[in-house]
């Protein structure tokens, strides 16, 4: 009965968009379909089975989803959230695992540039799904080792995986996330987002021109140059409140 059904659904769907086929032809895309999902390939959802929520991306110009979480900062463990960083731009970077290759250069690049952004109202925090003793032993680490050695920005724990599916960047195959670099502003409001694979770093020379902008475009209300010089009247009017 439950194939007859699939047959006449199929058929009546080719037939509205105007596909010539017969039944017998429909009957062969159902015994294909059939064996697909016998070997695993297709799944058909039983009546009852529970289905997993998708998550959605967050979505530019739209509320940064809230996190909180333990950080270590300077070598302590403190909590963390969204919330207390309001009125300040907000970079978050997320990377996939304490003691990889290139996220010490990373964050180690960021961290020393950290001067830099606390002059454009923004802070930088970094996170991955390890655990905030992780976090502490790669910190206490020299850098000739993998280690982190005396950086300046935070690294939130996401031991749970919340704050990267929030963020849709967990990639649960492998149990942790993506590197990804999200910019909310002083409201709240997500203004950037960039998604990498694990082997595509991010650029500080480029996340600073993004702050820049951003700050640019809220003071002045209109977009800022791709590279304001002096000879923009709003940017130089306005320079000494963004550089």
């Amino acid at each position: 009965m439950l194939y007859q059904c699939y047959l006449t659904s199929i058929y009546n769907t080719l037939i509205q968009n105007r596909m010539p086929i017969s039944k017998s032809m429909a009957l062969l895309f159902l015994l294909t379909a059939h064996l697909l999902m016998g070997s695993g390939v297709l799944h058909a959802q039983e009546e009852g089975e529970e289905t997993i929520a998708k998550v959605p991306f967050p979505v530019v110009t739209q509320r940064a989803p809230h996190f909180e979480g333990t950080a270590v900062v300077n070598k302590e463990l403190v909590t963390l959230s969204l919330s207390q960083f309001s009125g300040k731009y907000v970079v978050l970077l997320f990377y996939a695992l304490d003691f990889s290759s290139v996220c010490p250069n990373e964050i180690t690049e960021f961290s020393e540039r950290q001067e830099e952004f606390r002059k454009l109202n923004a802070v930088v925090i970094a996170c991955s799904v390890d655990s905030p003793i992780a976090h502490w032993t790669w910190l206490d680490m020299p850098g000739k080792t993998s280690g982190l050695g005396n950086v300046k920005i935070p690294l939130l724990s996401d031991l749970s995986h919340k704050i990267s599916t929030d963020y849709g960047v967990y990639m649960p195959d492998f149990g942790h996330s993506l590197r990804a670099q999200f910019i909310i502003d002083v409201k709240g409001i997500l203004r950037h987002s960039t998604i990498n694979d694990l082997f595509l770093s991010r650029s500080v020379d480029e996340t600073l021109r993004l702050i820049k902008a951003c700050r640019y475009a809220d003071i002045t209300g209109v977009p800022c140059p791709e590279k304001p010089t002096e000879k923009s009247r709003k940017y130089s009017v306005m320079s000494k409140f963004i550089l």
